[in-house]
């Protein structure tokens, strides 16, 4: 899976903390290389975030994102917390 990066994921990403910053990290290279592996628990959203498929980070720490063409992109558009990105 190739990685495209929103300026708001940008944004959010560095307000994070060092360390979720590294997990973020950690959970991205999982990513590219197994996006359905399933550490992520990655899953399509529904009602006004259809379209969007969200993977885990840890415990209440989420990434959302847009698959593009055959799902071989992902547009990532935030990173935070559960209530923030819900």
């Amino acid at each position: 899976m190739k990685l495209r990066f929103t300026p708001h994921f940008l944004r959010t990403l560095r307000k994070l903390s060092a360390e979720d910053q590294r997990i973020v990290q950690d959970t991205l290279r999982l990513f590219e290389k197994s996006p359905y592996d399933p550490a992520l628990r990655n899953h399509p959203l529904r009602g006004t975030q259809k379209g969007l498929r969200s993977i885990a980070v840890h415990h209440d720490l989420r990434i959302l994102y847009v698959p593009v063409g055959s799902h071989t992109v992902a547009l990532l558009i935030t990173v935070g917390t559960h209530e923030a990105v819900y």
